[in-house]
């Protein structure tokens, strides 16, 4: 009976656990509440305790920047950074966790392009602190990150966004032929009109005012059955006959695999505005295709890890079923009751918005009313102005 015990406590352990708060303060920022958030409604603790510091940390520190929370942001998304880089560091007991019990009982390990937003978002922050020497020391991070990226793994995938923020920073340091290289990445990348204007910008005496549009949230990741489960399956109960293992009803659940919803799209974004002048803004960064992207990519690494998963239970039950074959029935059962409650890891940093809009305007030094802000700008003036426009309208 102790190989039943055993099967039996790491297949319960792997049953979902209830919602947290955390994620509950999420799911009501999703649904259009701005409502504050602290320590006390969105509890974290500190990063080394908690495997999902991380991800929680991204989502409280946009929420915070979407209420205007400029510091509690930067603090959050700094953390976010530093429990980034510590969770990249799994250990190898961790992983032999992940095979056995459920990927989502493991520390969350942040996206490529998670890593590199985590530090634009900082910047982001930063500007808001009217900081902006402090933001162009994130960006510079964020592009290192993306060329340690683009080097290990053989790629050429670039930020326009980050890109354009560099660009803009060099330009207004007059160091105008770096300016005019990222720039050129920029547009390579995204192909916007006015950015090709930008290429060629020498020095003005105008101040500059960048808007930029959360637009919309991006899609949450769903657990579906993958199509070719059925054919997982034969393949495990192939490899475990060779062991002379007997087939098990436990292998008919599947495999479970993350994907996003098709076919959602934002709404176009709104026009923003700058005294009676109005100007529109234009999609330079789409999160929502961007981690598609790096999805597909990690689909056969996800699949492989999940039939590894199953073979682990299904030779178990077999083990069990030889010493005992009452309790290896009773095994399988819940084996399979396992396996249909084991879901894909669908964790991801939810604040994110669906796509990024932005647009510049150079204004000569005065006092303006931006968006119903009064704001005066000086010769040189760089001036970051951000709307969340949750709802994609």
């Amino acid at each position: 009976m102790v190989y039943y015990c055993l099967v039996l406590l790491f297949l319960l352990s792997s049953c979902a656990g209830r919602v947290s708060r955390c994620d509950s303060q999420v799911e009501s920022f999703r649904s259009g509440d701005l409502t504050a958030v602290d320590e006390k409604s969105f509890p974290i603790g500190e990063y080394t305790r908690n495997s999902d510091a991380a991800r929680l940390l991204l989502d409280r520190g946009v929420i915070r920047l979407a209420q205007g929370d400029a510091e509690g942001s930067f603090a959050d998304l700094r953390e976010a950074i530093d429990a980034i880089d510590f969770y990249r560091k799994t250990l190898a007991h961790e992983k032999a966790a992940q095979l056995l019990i459920d990927d989502k009982r493991t520390p969350y390990i942040a996206k490529r392009s998670e890593s590199i937003f985590a530090r634009i978002y900082a910047a982001f922050a930063c500007y808001d602190l009217a900081k902006t020497e402090d933001a162009f020391v994130f960006l510079k991070q964020a592009l290192a990150v993306e060329d340690l990226s683009n080097e290990e793994e053989g790629k050429r995938i670039y930020s326009p966004l980050l890109a354009y923020l560099m660009a803009l920073h060099l330009e207004r340091q007059r160091d105008y032929s770096q300016a005019a290289l990222f720039y050129q990445r920029a547009y390579d990348v995204c192909h916007l009109d006015f950015i090709k204007k930008d290429i060629g910008r020498k020095k003005n005496s105008n101040a500059t005012v960048l808007f930029i549009v959360h637009q919309g949230l991006i899609p949450e990741k769903k657990s579906i059955v993958a199509p070719a489960s059925i054919v997982s399956a034969a393949a495990v109960e192939i490899l475990l006959s060779g062991m002379n293992i007997p087939p098990a009803i436990s292998s008919l659940s599947g495999i479970s695999l993350p994907a996003f919803p098709k076919g959602r799209h934002e709404k176009e974004p709104r026009f923003v505005g700058i005294g009676s002048e109005t100007y529109r803004t234009e999609k330079i960064e789409d999160l929502f295709t961007l981690a598609k992207r790096e999805l597909d990519d990690e689909i056969p690494a996800i699949a492989a890890q999940a039939a590894a998963r199953q073979l682990i239970r299904r030779a178990a039950v077999g083990v069990v079923r030889d010493k005992h074959p009452l309790a290896g029935d009773i095994a399988d059962l819940f084996t399979l009751v396992a396996n249909l409650a084991t879901e894909a890891d669908i964790r991801m940093w939810k604040t994110l918005p669906h796509a990024i809009y932005l647009t510049r305007v150079d204004l000569p030094p005065g006092t303006y009313d931006v968006e119903g802000v009064k704001m005066t700008l000086k010769e040189g003036d760089l001036r970051v102005h951000q709307i969340f426009n949750l709802k994609g309208e």
